[in-house]
């Protein structure tokens, strides 16, 4: 939703015939749907474990903490890791490549996920974006994905000391399926315009 419309002026210019549909889910629904072949390919945030399926890398960004102007941590520029289980929290649902790289982070920072409180779970972004700016809690998204509302003062970056999250962006295919040349094409414009 954030990256792909950066690639329709470069589509257009070199394939103006090209015409592009978009299905957006989290990276578990779009991995079983390139299984089923319902698509050619797909863009994910989370890398899986399995052979049916290659993931080549294309990109990555920055994940980040992000709190709305009500909330005591929109005035601070930095935390500890050890304030985190504190506030309360807006999670990704479960399939989400941005939730399950938060997790892995935490974890690997020696915080365990299951203990931080959980006020909501929400399907996209954009929603948590909603709900951080209404104050119902704090949550890591993609940078990408709030750059007009940090630049506007409506939501604030929070670092966590000793805690930096990057996401990796790949493109998926299913293994041994050859491409259309519509998708190669696109293929080719996402690896030169995102690596």
């Amino acid at each position: 939703i954030y990256l792909l419309p950066r690639l329709r002026p470069v589509l257009q210019r070199y394939y103006p015939g090209l015409h592009l549909t978009v299905h957006q889910g989290d990276s578990r629904e779009i991995t079983d749907r390139i299984i089923r072949e319902e698509f050619e390919l797909g863009v994910v945030g989370s890398r899986f474990a399995m052979d049916t399926c290659d993931f080549a890398p294309v990109g990555n960004d920055r994940i980040i903490l992000v709190a709305g102007i009500g909330h005591p941590w929109f005035e601070k520029t930095v935390v500890l890791l050890s304030e985190l289980g504190k506030q309360n929290f807006i999670l990704r649902e479960p399939g989400s490549g941005t939730g399950k790289t938060v997790k892995d982070a935490l974890t690997a920072a020696g915080i365990n996920p299951e203990d931080m409180p959980v006020k909501v779970t929400l399907g996209s972004n954009e929603a948590i974006k909603n709900a951080v700016t209404a104050g119902i809690g704090i949550s890591f998204v993609p940078a990408v994905s709030v750059s007009r509302e940090l630049e506007q003062g409506e939501l604030r970056e929070v670092t966590v000391s000793g805690l930096e999250i990057v996401r990796h962006f790949f493109l998926l295919t299913r293994t041994g399926r050859e491409l259309s040349p519509a998708a190669t094409a696109f293929a080719r414009i996402l690896h030169e315009t995102f690596n």
